[in-house]
């Protein structure tokens, strides 16, 4: 019991919520497509501006949108006075 005690406090104190991870992973690979995948006629603002077109456009497709519709069920879900039928 007293080691998960302490696994949860590490958890809990010195690493950052998933949330944080994801939106610095996000900037993490925007930084390395802008490093690595720069055209060399191209200057890094208007390189920049396409990456974000390309990450609007992949953040917005099918994938994303059934997820949202699970996301939005399994609040529906289990939000209370909601019966689930089968």
């Amino acid at each position: 019991m007293k080691a998960t005690k302490i696994i949860e406090n590490i958890f809990k104190n010195y690493l950052p919520s998933p949330f944080t991870i994801a939106i610095l992973l996000t900037f993490f690979t925007f930084f390395l497509a802008l490093v690595f995948t720069k055209p060399i006629e191209e200057t890094f603002l208007s390189y920049s501006k396409e990456i974000l077109e390309f990450w609007e456009t992949g953040i917005w497709s099918n994938s994303f949108s059934i997820c949202l519709s699970n996301d939005a069920d399994f609040s529906l879900r289990s939000c209370f006075g909601v019966k689930q039928t089968n």
